[in-house]
């Protein structure tokens, strides 16, 4: 019986092992071509080794994660407008405002409260040049990023009380 149980707990740690090295990647680059530093071609018979490039640590590098200046193409970009100041009518104002420029608003309503002192332009989406873009548009220099992937939307613009001073345009229409 306590042959059968360790027999089982080794054929356990083997499954388990595996696992880990194929979900991990795990290569064995000893015997990999690509590794090979003898590795000839057709053409040349003689087998020398591959001289590589020396990158110093120290060095700065290239950021693969800096984005190149591209384009954004600001009707694919889906907004929300939100009231959080309370003024009656704004977002549909905003809204209005942001459409004639040629975003995508897809949602108007109220904030969770009427207490944002100033607007804001919310990144849901991980992109913060949409959402830059957005405050760009708004005159705003307020943009954050909370990345909500439950949300269909990439950019939520909620209208704080600054609105007058952002929008001086929309208080004199308001006030007709």
């Amino acid at each position: 019986m306590n042959q059968l149980i360790k027999k089982q707990f080794n054929i356990f740690i083997l499954i388990i092992l595996s696992i880990f090295f194929i979900f991990s990647g795990f290569t064995c680059e000893k015997y990999s071509d690509e590794a090979n530093p003898y590795k000839s071609d057709t053409h040349n018979a003689q087998k020398e080794p591959v001289q590589e490039e020396e990158k110093s640590f120290l060095e700065p590098s290239k950021n693969i994660f800096a984005k190149e200046d591209q384009e954004i193409d600001i009707s694919k970009i889906r907004i929300e407008v939100l009231n959080g100041c309370g003024e009656k009518g704004i977002a549909k104002d905003v809204t209005t405002h942001l459409r004639n420029l040629g975003y995508d608003v897809v949602n108007v309503g109220n904030a969770e409260s009427f207490y944002y002192a100033v607007t804001i332009v919310i990144d849901r989406f991980g992109k913060i040049e949409n959402a830059k873009d957005v405050a760009k548009a708004l005159k705003t220099d307020n943009y954050i990023q909370q990345i909500d992937k439950k949300r269909i939307l990439e950019i939520s613009v909620i209208i704080g009380k600054d609105y007058q001073e952002i929008f001086p345009e929309l208080k004199e229409a308001q006030q007709l």
